[in-house]
């Protein structure tokens, strides 16, 4: 196929299906994080421990923020703890550290 085929708009559109990496083997995989394996039990279990120090989800975003440099809101916290969003493993072990918990303890095990 020329280039010269097609007009402005169809070329770039063109280019940049072309330019999109294709994974092997077909569609790529989804990612699964450790809470969606958990059947979600890190989030009751974040609200849980988070409620027994007495801090608010404020004071718990602002302590992974200036101790582990997490960069999490207090919305995110709560969808942490109502299990709409994941947790990421280097999430996890900063959450467990300022919990005082085991990360093992957040995921169930």
């Amino acid at each position: 196929i020329l280039a010269s085929n097609f007009t402005k708009n169809e070329s770039l559109a063109f280019r940049k299906k072309l330019s999109r990496p294709v994974p092997c083997g077909g569609k790529a995989k989804k990612k699964v994080s450790v809470s969606q394996v958990q059947g979600n039990i890190i989030g009751k279990r974040v609200k849980q421990a988070r409620q027994k120090l007495g801090i608010s989800q404020v004071e718990f975003a602002a302590t992974l923020c200036v101790d582990f440099n997490i960069n999490l809101e207090r919305v995110q916290i709560s969808t942490i703890e109502r299990g709409i969003r994941s947790v990421k493993d280097k999430e996890l072990d900063a959450i467990a550290r300022v919990l005082n918990v085991t990360p093992n303890w957040l995921m169930g095990w």
